[in-house]
Formats: C-alpha cells, sequence, structure tokens
C-alpha cells in the first residue's frame, strides 16, 4: 500500500501534470495511515505479524522476477525484429493501375453539337513488390483471406512472422500486422481507434495499430474487423481482394499469435537458470494474450518460438 501510495503521488505530478503540492498532500494523507498499518504489523512480528511480511515479500519477488523475465523478452524481440527487406526479394515489381477512369468534356462554348467528347484516360500506376523468399525461385503463394499478426512489442513486423514464414511458404493475400497500444485514457473514439498504414510497397502488407482505453474492453472480433477493413480501404483502394475476404463463416480470417517457450542463455550461472524457470512458471499459469484480445478461439493459430533470456 506504501508503495501503491508513493507511485500514485508521483503520478499525479509527472502524468497528470498536477502541482507538485498536491502530491505531497496526497502522500502525507494516504501514507500515514498505510505507515500506521505497517508499523502496528512491524510490531507484532513474534506475535504473527512475520506471516503478513512474508506473503508481501514473496508477492514482491513474484512481480520483480515477472519484470525481469518480461523486459528481457521485449529486448530479445526487438534485437531479433524481422525485416520484411531480407525475408523477401525485392527484385520482382509490378506496375499496377490505379486509376483509368474517363474525363467527360462537356463545355457548351467548345462543343457546336449534342456529342459529348472525351479527353484521353488518365492511368495512374504505382509499383508493388511482389513477394518472394529472399534466396527461392518462386514467388510466395497468396491464399484468400486476412492474416492478423500480433506484436506486443511495439515493432512493426512481429518475431512471430518471421517464424511462420519459414516453415509455411504460403501467406493470406491481405496481411495485416497489429500492435496494440493501450492510451491513458478512459475511452477512445472510434475516429482515433484505428492507424493503418501501408508497409512499404509490399503487396497487401498494412501495419495497424489499435488503440483502447483503460475502462475499455479489447474486443477483435467482427466489429473491429470491419472497422480495420474499412480503413485499409480508405489508405489503398486499388486492393480488390479485401472485400472478398471478409467472410466471418468461411474462416477466412486468421489471428497468428506467438507461443514462447524460455531457456537460459548458454554458460548462464545458476541463478540465472532458476529465474528463467521461475519466470517460465508464471507465463504457463499467467492468462494468454488471445484471452485478453477477445478473439474467435477456433480462428487462432499460435506459432512457437524459443527465447532466451
Amino acid at each position: 500500500m506504501i508503495i501503491t501510495t508513493t507511485l500514485l503521488a508521483i503520478v499525479i505530478h509527472l502524468v497528470w501534470h498536477l502541482p507538485v503540492f498536491v502530491s505531497i498532500i496526497f502522500f502525507f494523507v494516504f501514507g500515514v495511515v498505510d505507515a500506521s498499518f505497517l508499523g502496528a504489523t512491524l510490531l507484532k512480528v513474534q506475535n504473527g505479524g512475520w506471516l503478513t511480511l512474508i506473503i508481501a515479500l514473496s508477492l514482491t519477488i513474484t512481480m520483480l522476477i515477472w519484470r525481469w523475465g518480461t523486459i528481457r523478452k521485449i529486448r530479445y524481440e526487438l534485437v531479433h525484429r524481422p525485416n520484411l527487406g531480407k525475408i523477401f526479394d525485392q527484385s520482382e515489381k509490378l506496375e499496377k493501375a490505379v486509376s483509368t477512369d474517363l474525363v467527360v468534356n462537356d463545355d457548351n462554348n467548345t462543343i457546336n453539337d449534342d456529342t459529348p467528347t472525351f479527353q484521353e484516360p488518365t492511368i495512374q500506376t504505382e509499383t508493388v513488390i511482389q513477394l518472394r523468399l529472399s534466396g527461392s525461385d518462386n514467388r510466395l503463394t497468396r491464399s484468400p483471406g486476412i492474416g492478423l499478426f500480433y506484436s506486443d512489442v511495439g515493432s512493426k513486423i512481429p518475431l512471430t512472422f518471421s517464424h511462420f514464414i519459414k516453415h509455411f511458404p504460403i501467406v493470406p493475400q491481405n496481411l495485416v500486422f497489429i500492435t496494440i497500444r493501450p492510451i491513458a485514457v478512459p475511452v477512445v473514439g472510434d475516429y482515433d481507434r484505428l492507424v493503418v498504414k501501408k508497409v512499404g510497397n509490399y503487396e497487401g502488407c498494412y501495419h495497424a495499430t489499435a488503440r483502447f482505453g483503460y475502462s475499455e474492453e479489447i474486443s477483435q472480433g467482427r466489429e473491429f474487423i470491419l472497422q480495420l477493413v474499412e480503413s485499409i480501404q480508405n489508405i489503398d483502394p486499388a486492393n480488390k481482394t479485401l472485400a472478398k475476404d471478409i467472410d466471418f463463416d468461411s474462416k477466412k480470417i486468421t489471428y497468428v499469435l506467438g507461443e514462447q517457450s524460455f531457456y537460459p542463455k548458454p554458460g548462464s550461472p545458476w541463478w540465472r537458470k532458476a529465474l528463467v524457470s521461475i519466470y517460465t512458471v508464471l507465463v504457463i499459469n499467467s492468462r494468454k494474450q488471445y484471452d485478453n484480445l477477445n478473439i474467435p478461439f477456433e480462428n487462432t493459430v499460435g506459432v512457437g518460438m524459443k527465447v532466451a533470456l
């Protein structure tokens, strides 16, 4: 309780930008109450108060080990984050037409009869990089559907994608790399929910940042997919296959998540091996990522990865 009071006093000044005297008043008001409970417990250590302290110490050690392992897991994924330029060969390119509209000229000052005239059609093209694995002569097979690859470390391309592509040389026609980002507001409006961008000029590859407030339930179901597809169509109207892939009954939407297993680095001391073992037990007994995302379990695919801590 004292730790929580201390942290909240810091938040009041640094995050909420209230005057420092507000933090000081808050800390002394609630700190006195918390300190009285702690002092009463310390006076009763010999008569059973030690049990409360042991429980608090055990919880503190557990949280520190969880933080220790999580920081190293994130660091590992950031160091080994994939680069599409190294996964795919960029030598094969396709000129894709994105606009072929005819322009009607019906200016009555220049036309002597009722027959409309047409200007030459303007065709705009963009260079689209076809997906081909580096070192392979065959182009990567694209299957109908939408593949959602989730990243929990903030990188645009999750590590699960590089592991997936090494074993399965086939990916959905539309690849969406998603990052879930909590925002320090209660509720995020629909207009600010999604930030979608194309990943380079790769065909059908997008990165989406989904923002949720701390009082919202994170949901990646039907409503989220429809909003995601609408955002993609706004930035890439040339994608004609996206609308066909929105079929919730034909299982064309696949959620790909990482399933990490942890091991100590070679040559690690005994204490590090013990910490990795304890952290592994905590991860196994913790809530799975797809439980927090509220996504259809039957459409979920787990990609196993080994992470050295």
